[in-house]
């Protein structure tokens, strides 16, 4: 396999060809890196061996490659008003690239199924390695997004959508086609918890408080009472850790 320095350099060089001064564009590239320090942070919870720690390394760097040749060609990250990225990504590394990461077969497939159903709803079957990667990675990843996104209402008079508060009262993800304002984004970001694999994500967001400051949020600008969300969700975190 490629070394972290190497494959920094690589990555480096690709986003490269972009325009760096477009803040989506900057921003993609310090999301790729955030997410790699939380998914060695979970491998590293997992006791994971060095070679499975180096194969998380390169697919949480890698794992959002094709959100910067969207950002040029669509403008948009918006995967329902452009194209899937994670497939673009996916796409991109069968080109050429993924030879340089490693000429191991098995190694290639643990990559390219990581990026390619980072950000699905359901992944598909695969190896034992293949899921174990692609889902600290989805962790990964859903820890940054909480973290760095959703931390503010753009409408004046936001509602929020019933649908994607029934979901969260039934223990389920929510589809992005039905999120119509900043606030429904929110509601869809508190539905990643029910797409957590690791006990260390559940502690992050505990410890970061996500789930009171979101909800707290909420309820400022849209003046509804969330207290039984809050708690639903709250009680739902802490029964997984004590598990």
């Amino acid at each position: 396999m490629i070394s972290l320095e190497e494959a920094r350099n690589l990555f480096n060089d690709y986003v490269k060809q972009f325009d760096l001064k477009q803040k989506p564009i900057m921003g993609k590239f310090h999301h790729s890196y955030r997410v790699v320090a939380y998914a060695k942070a979970i491998a590293r919870s997992l006791e994971l061996d060095e070679r499975m720690c180096h194969l998380v390394y390169l697919c949480a760097l890698f794992h959002d490659l094709g959100r910067f040749k969207q950002m040029q060609d669509y403008h948009t990250f918006d995967d329902l008003k452009s194209l899937d990225h994670a497939k673009l990504g996916y796409d991109i590394l069968k080109e050429g690239m993924i030879n340089k990461l490693t000429d191991q077969e098995d190694e290639q497939n643990i990559i390219l199924f990581a990026v390619r159903y980072h950000g699905a709803k359901e992944v598909p079957n695969g190896s034992e390695e293949e899921l174990l990667v692609a889902r600290i990675v989805r962790d990964a990843d859903k820890m940054d997004i909480l973290k760095e996104q959703g931390l503010v209402i753009k409408e004046d008079h936001p509602i929020i959508s019933q649908v994607l508060f029934d979901n969260l009262m039934h223990k389920e993800t929510c589809d992005k086609k039905d999120a119509h304002n900043s606030c429904d984004m929110i509601l869809l970001m508190l539905g990643f918890i029910f797409d957590i694999n690791f006990k260390y994500t559940f502690e992050f967001v505990l410890k970061e408080k996500i789930i009171e400051n979101k909800i707290n949020l909420l309820e400022v600008n849209t003046h509804q009472d969330l207290s039984e969300l809050y708690t639903f969700l709250s009680n739902y975190i802490k029964g997984v850790i004590s598990c």
